[in-house]
């Protein structure tokens, strides 16, 4: 299991979308930031955390596709 950071663009709790990266070929190939604990994922979150709205942040368990 791996964690990955929510952030609520409506500030109603209707528009959620993930933390993204740029990804292994491209800038346009962008790849959702993952975290191995919650623990970091929640240090990253802090990042996009405002005072008054850090109900607007959320850290969510990302289930990766298994080969």
């Amino acid at each position: 299991m791996m964690y990955a950071v929510m952030i609520c663009l409506d500030g109603h709790d209707d528009d959620w979308i993930y933390v993204t990266e740029t990804g292994a070929h491209n800038s346009y190939d962008l790849e959702i930031k993952l975290f191995a604990t919650a623990q970091q994922a929640e240090s990253h979150a802090d990042v996009w955390r405002v005072n008054g709205k850090e109900h607007q942040v959320r850290v969510v368990e990302y289930a990766t596709a298994t080969a």
